[in-house]
């Protein structure tokens, strides 16, 4: 079995969520999209 490592990025101001970044191995996902 094949994992895509993935990471979330969360940016808090006055304690509430704004902003959140997901950021994956997009070589691999490409890899596996296309096998």
């Amino acid at each position: 079995m094949t994992r895509i490592v993935e990471y979330a990025i969360y940016r808090v101001r006055d304690g509430r969520f704004v902003q959140m970044t997901d950021l994956h191995d997009s070589a691999e996902m490409l890899r596996r999209l296309t096998a």
